[in-house]
């Protein structure tokens, strides 16, 4: 197989010297393209699904194209040879000259021309956008001819100077060429290792991708793709702009902070758990490593959700607090001391009046829902309180969950810190301290400045005002037109325990838009109303079944049962084979025997 390389030519010459010797490059498959400095970098990303081998290409160009490419670049040198062709050109000429050029194309120059005793200024750029000044400072100085590169001698002649272009010869080409062989061979065998690994990575269910500081993806599989579906496809674009708050992620794991499958990293969505580290690569310490996974794991000893503007889901119709008064309290308004305790059953609305709280004082917000404590955990948490900024809120859930030796730590930390900490807790702080749950000295600090979240039971009378708020919420999200609720309904709603509180709301008035095909929320949804049971896969799945026809013959039956848990797993094999508890091969198998069958089927319409 030959090896496929593209010559970047920056000048005329180099192109037609390449083609005259593609008859001595028989192990390479060679294009040739002419592109100088300013002109490489737009066409880069078209070169680059050219399925080329290597790049080669000389001053410069070369040198850009090594910034910018993940193709190995080799560079066509200025030889010995080339260098003596020029000096005996331009011995003789009896004008101010000097050399102006990149490094790598006028260091030999310098040299040569220092042995052989001919004394000529040089001047070494670095950017093309110095060109320009150094010409003007030339022909000020009285100089009438340049040597150089092609940027320099290209731009000589608007200064009134001539250039004189410090070409390749045959030998440095050709030398180019053996040198892309050597690379290749000791390429081939790295390559193979890594197209395996690609192969393996992107047969993975879960989902992985490297990304640097700035949010630039490096590599994903194919399941990253279709999970998170970020836009790769743009170039001037990162993770970060799609994805805000895996920026505040990438900045806790720059400090040392691990996720793992003790302190996972959530999406603000709750759709997808993550797990990442900081990469230390030998050369390039600014990359990040995540395993994304649409499984919801329960083994976490801590969940960190970062929020900010664009994914928080607020609902001011839902937030209410008391205070110790039982007076009302309104988190967009009053002023509040820090730490916060928030308190009141589970789905009452803490986390709603923590994010008033955040919009209205603070950028984002750092949530951390702790089920249990090791000193792994420990740690992660007092990294991430510890390194904190001042504009950030982090709201904790599950406090009383740690162990009282972590709570005593936390209590001495709270007065250091510079970002802001709301806890939030299911139980009265009395019951959670009289039970043992609760350290003296936190408790201590929490109870002297608290607030209290009332249940939904007790706010009948916001009801309908909160199921309004929710209707215009999921009418936008979900599509419908939905403009309010019968009488009947609200009834019903208002006499349901609501032993989930908003939770438990939110979940139920999603499905009644969901299966309500008109303008008003009828009669027709209460036998939902205790069904709804928080799993909405459970529902999902509910609903696939509903559809299923019964009437049909097994096989016909356990066809559709197959599709529906396809289309519930975005057609994925292996998650679906898991889930109807047979391997991959025989759901295949499956999958092809029911294929015939709409064949069979389809003929059988046709006659």
């Amino acid at each position: 197989m030959k090896i496929k390389a593209l010559v970047i030519a920056p000048y005329p010459g180099l192109v037609e010297l390449t083609t005259s010797l593609k008859d001595e490059l028989q192990d390479f498959d060679v294009d040739i393209i002419q592109s100088d400095l300013s002109e490489v970098l737009p066409i880069l990303e078209q070169i680059e699904k050219g399925d080329y081998d290597l790049l080669i290409s000389r001053g410069g160009t070369a040198q850009l194209l090594r910034d910018h490419s993940s193709l190995p670049v080799v560079e066509i040198q200025v030889s010995g040879y080339d260098i003596l062709r020029m000096l005996v050109l331009v011995k003789d000429y009896k004008v101010n000259m000097e050399v102006i050029g990149f490094k790598n194309i006028i260091d030999g120059f310098v040299s040569v021309s220092n042995i052989m005793n001919i004394d000529i200024p040089v001047t070494v750029i670095a950017h093309e956008d110095e060109v320009n000044g150094i010409l003007e400072r030339a022909k000020d100085s009285g100089v009438k001819l340049v040597l150089g590169d092609t940027v320099t001698t290209r731009k000589a002649a608007e200064y009134g100077i001539q250039g004189v272009l410090i070409t390749s010869g045959k030998e440095s080409v050709l030398e180019a060429f053996e040198q892309a062989k050597h690379i290749f061979r000791v390429m081939k065998p790295y390559n193979t290792i890594k197209e395996t690994y690609e192969n393996l990575i992107n047969d993975l269910d879960i989902g992985v991708c490297v990304l640097n500081g700035s949010g630039a993806l490096q590599f994903a599989n194919e399941a990253f793709r279709k999970i998170l579906k970020p836009p790769i496809e743009l170039k001037d674009r990162t993770l970060f702009d799609s994805f805000p708050f895996l920026k505040y992620a990438i900045e806790t794991m720059a400090y040392g902070t691990v996720f793992d499958h003790r302190v996972s990293l959530m999406d603000p969505g709750k759709t997808f758990v993550l797990e990442g580290r900081k990469i230390d690569y030998k050369h390039n310490k600014d990359h990040y490593y995540l395993k994304i996974s649409e499984n919801q794991t329960t083994d976490h000893e801590v969940a960190v959700i970062y929020h900010d503007e664009s994914t928080n889901h607020y609902y001011p119709l839902l937030v209410l607090g008391k205070d110790v008064n039982d007076q009302a309290v309104n988190p967009e308004s009053d002023l509040f001391e820090f730490p916060l305790a928030l308190y009141g059953e589970k789905g009452s609305g803490k986390r709603y009046f923590g994010e008033a709280i955040r919009r209205r004082y603070f950028d984002k917000m750092i949530e951390l829902t702790i089920a249990r404590t090791s000193d792994y955990s420990v740690e992660a948490i007092g990294n991430i309180l510890e390194n904190s900024a001042e504009d950030t809120l982090v709201y904790i859930g599950g406090a009383s969950h740690g162990s009282l030796s972590f709570q005593k730590a936390l209590c001495k930390m709270l007065p250091t810190l510079r970002a802001k900490v709301i806890f939030a807790f299911d139980d009265s702080l009395e019951a959670l301290f009289n039970s043992g749950l609760l350290e003296q000295s936190f408790y201590e600090r929490m109870n002297s400045n608290k607030i209290f979240i009332p249940s939904l039971r007790t706010r009948f009378h916001d009801l309908e005002s909160m199921v309004r708020s929710l209707i215009i919420y999921y009418n936008e999200r979900l599509g419908k037109q939905i403009v309010g609720i019968r009488p009947e309904v609200l009834a019903a709603l208002q006499n349901h325990d609501w032993s989930k509180n908003l939770i438990e709301l939110q979940e139920t008035i999603k499905q009644f838009i969901i299966y309500t095909t008109g303008e008003y929320i009828t009669e027709e949804v209460l036998p939902l109303l205790n069904e709804v049971n928080l799993d909405t896969h459970r529902l999902a799945s509910k609903s696939s079944r509903a559809l299923i026809n019964l009437n049909q013959t097994l096989e016909e039956i356990e066809r559709d049962v197959i599709m529906a848990v396809l289309e519930e797993e975005q057609m994925n094999q292996s998650r679906a084979a898991r889930r109807l508890g047979i391997n991959r091969t025989t759901l295949w198998r499956k999958i092809k025997q029911s294929e015939g069958m709409t064949d069979r089927s389809d003929a059988g319409q046709d006659e």
